[in-house]
């Protein structure tokens, strides 16, 4: 579906929150273990923003929502890394939580912006830079 290949989620504890997964990465190590960014994925998603954002904005993930938050505190800040259509921002804002989200298709975070009512940031992960820790990732 769109081109996004599904994993089993999976939620560990690092130094800056915990982190739930969901998707695969786009991006690869090379032989000197540096991340690689393959730009093909934010091509795609850039020229598919429309078709994407409504394909995923009213999935109902919120089984997975609460196994996730049940280990953050109430309120806590979570960061929503390549936030797609912004459909879960949206949903951890609505339970209360304060959420930062970036995603590296401009038009794609246009869109999840407008959705979600808050600035997406436009960043690929090895960009980001800042010095926050969040509660939830």
């Amino acid at each position: 579906m769109f081109g996004i290949q599904r994993q089993t989620s999976t939620c560990y504890r690092t130094t800056y929150g915990l982190v739930l997964t969901i998707s695969t990465k786009s991006a690869a190590p090379t032989s000197d273990g540096r991340i690689q960014p393959n730009p093909a994925p934010v091509a795609y998603y850039e020229a598919h923003a429309q078709t994407f954002f409504d394909g995923t904005v009213n999935l109902d993930l919120s089984a997975l929502h609460q196994r996730f938050l049940a280990h953050l505190p109430t309120g806590g800040h979570i960061l929503d890394a390549g936030c797609g259509s912004g459909r879960d921002a949206r949903a951890f804002l609505d339970h209360g939580y304060t959420v930062t989200a970036f995603d590296a298709a401009p038009a794609l975070a246009e869109l999840a912006s407008v959705h979600c009512g808050l600035p997406v940031h436009v960043l690929r992960l090895e960009e980001m830079d800042w010095q926050a820790r969040f509660d939830g990732i």
